[in-house]
This record gives C-alpha cells, structure tokens and sequence, in this order.
C-alpha cells in the first residue's frame, strides 16, 4: 500500500532543506553579508531594504505583499531564492 503524503510533509521537509515552496518566502539566498552589502539601505543581493531584513518583519507582511516585493525585486535584476539558481 502506497503512502500518501500531505502537501504540508513537502513544505516542511523543503523548509528544512533551506529549499523556498512560495512566491511569498523569505527571498534571502544567504550570498549578501549583511550589512556590508547595503547600498543606500538596501541589499545589493536580493534587494530587501534594510528595515525588511529581519526574518520577523518579513513574516509578519501579508503573504500578497510580500509576493510583491519578490516580483518587484526580481523584475529589478535582483537575485531572489524563488527564482535565482
């Protein structure tokens, strides 16, 4: 008999892995030195500005908004782990 996984199994086993599963994840690719990488307050890696940084802050966003910096961020040339490889 074959096992059936929950799609939350997934999530947490990519979490643990350090592997993204939503636009809406934290976008850091752990290749900035924070804070020697700001330019003018923000990374020059991933392009979080300094005050959203903090792992804390970025969760309390709403999951919208925080796809929208992702899209932004990227569009902008900067590396985001959701879609830089």
């Amino acid at each position: 008999m074959a096992k059936i996984f929950k799609l939350d199994t997934f999530k947490n086993i990519a979490s643990l892995r350090g592997e993204t599963t939503s636009l809406a994840d934290y976008p850091c690719i752990n290749a900035c030195h924070w804070p020697t990488s700001m330019e003018n307050g923000r990374c020059t890696v991933c392009g979080l500005y300094d005050y959203q940084h903090s792992p804390v802050f970025w969760k309390s966003l709403p999951k919208l908004e925080r796809k929208m910096i992702n899209l932004n961020n990227s569009e902008k040339g900067y590396k985001i782990k959701q879609i830089y490889k």
